[in-house]
């Protein structure tokens, strides 16, 4: 079974006091996106997804920053093959694996008043697939303790129930920044695959935990499979987090910050701080993206020093990107 399958499951669905969420259909699923980058991580038996329950806070800061997928957790149809490939496709979503760009996974959505359903995808190599009884995996509103299950079929080679469970809210903390007023969403189920002759073939189970808020969808996934049949094989499982600086664009070399012969002076900083080149910039441009992702700030640069205005921003840790065309260097950069 490829691994990728497993993500697309889960894709198709400071301390403080939070307020209870709740999220409705005019607020979810209302603009684009995508995540330049997402982590993906092997979950090792021992990783917790913490607890569930009221205004929790679940700390998951010290994961390691390394991954390899590129995502379109959900974005606006048109954009994607499978808008045009399945009618009535309103939002469609997108998984690849960078190492392997042939390995993706494309989901078909369709979002109603009260609810989302899958219609359709495809994964990679496969044919594309049709939900005969679609999968419902959102119910408008979201708010916690909110529960449902559905049935779902794809013609006479697959059917399956799953359980959905918003089963905790509070705050949650990744390597990417700290995210206020969250749910979590519990997702358990089994799908049985038939073959030709209708005889099962093989059935496997699933559990995903799905962080989300209004304003950032699916800020942290974590997600396990088991086979169960024919033969028991060992569970499986990732993490995906997101709102972390870009990867490098293809053709474009990464240089470390400390190899990039940049200085950012200085940093910390207040108001503004300099940077110092090695050689002078030639048609280079300066990004600074938050904690969370977003680019707050971006400007052209020549010359040796440059100095860089950022009174505008607030307090905390910033990341800035520097590329000239045929290299790409990132500095973290704190804000006081």
């Amino acid at each position: 079974m490829k691994s990728i399958l497993l993500f697309s499951a889960a894709f198709t669905l400071a301390t403080t006091l939070n307020a209870q969420p709740i999220i409705t259909a005019d607020e979810y699923l209302t603009s684009e996106e995508e995540l330049d980058t997402l982590n993906a991580l092997l979950i090792p038996e021992t990783f917790s997804v913490g607890d569930a329950g009221a205004d929790v806070v679940w700390d998951f800061s010290d994961l390691p920053p390394s991954g390899t997928y590129n995502v379109t957790l959900v974005a606006p149809c048109p954009g994607n093959a499978v808008c045009d490939e399945f009618p009535g496709t309103t939002h469609f979503s997108r998984g690849m694996n960078s190492a392997n760009p042939g390995q993706y996974s494309n989901a078909a959505l369709k979002k109603y008043a009260d609810r989302v359903e899958n219609i359709g995808g495809q994964n990679y190599d496969d044919p594309p697939y049709t939900y005969t009884d679609p999968k419902i995996s959102t119910r408008f509103p979201m708010e916690y303790l909110q529960s449902f299950s559905d049935a779902y079929a794809i013609g006479s080679t697959s059917a399956g129930v799953e359980t959905t469970k918003v089963d905790g809210y509070g705050t949650l903390k990744t390597p990417a920044g700290i995210y206020n007023n969250v749910l979590r969403i519990k997702k358990t189920g089994t799908d049985t695959t038939f073959d030709a002759a209708g005889d099962i073939e093989l059935i496997s189970t699933y559990e995903s935990y799905t962080w989300t808020s209004a304003a950032d969808y699916g800020i942290m996934i974590a997600a396990y499979g088991t086979v169960i049949y024919p033969t028991v094989l060992p569970t499986q499982g990732g993490i995906l987090y997101s709102r972390i600086p870009p990867q490098p664009t293809t053709g474009i070399e990464q240089l470390a910050g400390d190899q990039s012969g940049i200085m950012l002076c200085p940093n910390p900083a207040h108001n503004a701080f300099q940077l110092i080149f090695k050689s002078p910039a030639n048609n280079a441009q300066l990004k600074i993206f938050s904690a969370d992702g977003r680019v707050v700030l971006q400007n052209n640069l020549s010359g040796n020093n440059t100095n860089v205005d950022i009174s505008s921003l607030s307090s905390g840790i910033y990341y800035v990107e520097i590329t000239d065309g045929k290299n790409r260097s990132i500095h973290k950069l704190i804000k006081e």
